[in-house]
């Protein structure tokens, strides 16, 4: 299944779920990287919500 997720106050990333966490964050994989970040709601994206307290597993 592909998730949007925010990582950062900007930046979005879009890929194959890994993980589900209790929490609520997604981790995502894009070819060889993982992401870790809060799904995005697409209603609330479109109207300019940030999101500020995520982080990314790899550089």
């Amino acid at each position: 299944m592909f998730k949007t997720i925010a990582v950062g106050s900007c930046v979005l990333f879009q890929g194959l779920v890994v993980v589900q966490w209790p929490d609520g964050r997604v981790t995502i994989r894009i070819d060889d990287r993982t992401y870790t970040g809060y799904p995005v709601d697409h209603n609330l994206a479109a109207q300019g919500f940030r999101v500020d307290s995520l982080q990314s597993d790899s550089d």
